[in-house]
């Protein structure tokens, strides 16, 4: 059985986040979307794995931010 990983993070600053990823570290970008009920994301591939990174902005205009092991909800 292949399984496959994706991690998810909401986030205020997409593009920023995505060119780290993508062309500073090299993750090749596998897929994207935009205003998907209100939501735009990008998936990408982490190479010699079978796990996907996926950002996503946009929503309700709220970004979790933690701190420890708590979570918050920030405004963008």
């Amino acid at each position: 059985m292949k399984i496959q990983v994706r991690f998810a993070l909401h986030t205020a600053r997409l593009m920023d986040v995505v060119g780290f990823y993508r062309d500073g570290l090299g993750l090749l970008e596998i897929g994207r979307f935009e205003n998907h009920d209100g939501y735009d994301g990008v998936f990408l591939a982490v190479p010699g794995t079978d796990a996907h990174l996926e950002f996503t902005s946009g929503g309700n205009g709220n970004a979790v931010a933690r701190s420890g092991n708590a979570a918050r909800s920030v405004p963008r």
